[in-house]
C-alpha cells in the first residue's frame, strides 16, 4: 500500500499497474482499517507519521467549517457542485457529478475521521469536526435524523467511538487489555464503551497521578494487563480497596492474575515516580 499509494502526504485512491492510470483523490475514509485496528487496541499497521500526515490533509483539503467534511476531493480540480459535471481526472473518462458521493459529507465518515483524528493526537482538528455536524445539525432540527442516502441513516453511529477517542480507552479482548491515555490531558473525567460496558474513566496525571475505572453497567469485564504511560514510574493497582499483584513492562501493567470487573467495581492503577 505504501509503495503503491504513498505520495508523500496522503494516500492516493487508486492505481492501475496495467493501464498505469491513477486516481489522486484525497478520500476522508482512506485510513479506516487502521482507525479499526487502533479501536481494537491493536496499533497501527501504518507507520503513525504518514497517518498523522493523512489526516492532516484530509483536514486541509476537504474540510468545511458550515459544510462539513467532504467524503472526497481532487487537488487542484474543480467540485462539480460549483461548476457542474466535471470529469475525473485518472484518465478514466468518468465524470465526477454534481451531488456525487465523493462530492457531499456523510456525518457516519465525519465521526469516523473525527475519532481516529483525537485518536492520533489531532485532537483540536477532530473536535472541529465534531463541533461541525453539532451546529449543522442541531441548527437543522435535524440533530437525531442524520441524512446520508436517506434519513436515520445507521453509519453515524460511529459517532459511539468518540467517547472513548476523547478518553484515550481502547480494549484488546483477545489479551484482556485495556488501554486508558486521556487525549484532554488530566484532570479528566469522562465515559468508555468497552465490549459490552459502560465504564466511568477519571485520571488524575499520569506519573505520579491515579487512574480510576469504574464498571457502571452492562456485561462483566475481565482484564489481564492495562496500558498506562507508566513509564519509570511505580505502580499499584487496587480492586475495591484491595491491592492486586502487579509488575510494570514499559508502558504495561501486567496483573499478576485476571481480574473481572462487575457493575459497581471500581479499578483504581495509582502510578509513582521513583526518583
Amino acid at each position: 500500500m505504501v509503495k503503491v499509494l504513498w505520495n508523500g502526504s496522503y494516500f492516493d485512491d487508486w492505481y492501475d499497474p496495467v493501464s498505469g492510470l491513477r486516481d489522486r483523490a484525497a478520500l476522508s475514509a482512506q485510513l479506516t482499517g487502521e482507525w479499526y485496528l487502533r479501536l481494537l487496541g491493536l496499533g497501527l499497521g501504518l507507520d503513525q507519521d504518514k497517518v498523522r500526515s493523512a489526516l492532516r490533509e484530509v483536514y486541509a483539503r476537504n474540510f468545511r467549517r458550515w459544510e462539513g467534511l467532504l467524503n472526497g476531493t481532487y487537488p487542484g480540480s474543480p467540485r462539480p457542485s460549483m461548476v457542474g459535471d466535471v470529469e475525473e481526472p485518472n484518465g478514466t473518462g468518468i465524470l465526477n457529478r454534481v451531488g456525487s458521493q465523493a462530492d457531499t459529507p456523510w456525518t457516519g465518515v465525519e465521526f469516523g475521521v473525527a475519532s481516529q483524528m483525537i485518536y492520533e493526537g489531532l485532537v483540536k482538528e477532530g473536535l472541529e469536526l465534531l463541533r461541525s455536524v453539532h451546529d449543522r445539525y442541531a441548527s437543522w432540527g435535524l440533530y437525531f435524523n442524520h441524512l446520508e442516502c436517506n434519513g436515520h441513516y445507521s453509519r453515524p453511529l460511529a459517532a459511539l467511538t468518540i467517547p472513548n477517542a476523547i478518553a484515550g480507552v481502547t480494549y484488546d479482548g483477545v489479551v484482556k487489555e485495556l488501554a486508558v491515555s486521556p487525549r484532554l490531558g488530566s484532570p479528566f473525567r469522562g465515559p468508555a464503551l468497552v465490549s459490552g460496558s459502560l465504564l466511568s474513566i477519571e485520571s488524575a496525571g499520569p506519573c505520579p497521578g491515579v487512574i480510576t475505572v469504574r464498571h457502571v453497567d452492562g456485561l462483566s469485564l475481565t482484564l489481564t494487563s492495562i496500558r498506562v504511560d507508566a513509564r519509570g514510574c511505580l505502580a499499584r493497582v487496587k480492586v475495591n480497596g484491595a491491592e492486586v499483584k502487579v509488575t510494570v513492562e514499559g508502558d504495561r501493567v501486567r496483573l499478576g492474575e485476571a481480574i473481572t470487573l462487575r457493575p459497581g467495581d471500581v479499578l483504581e492503577v495509582s502510578l509513582l515516580a521513583t526518583g
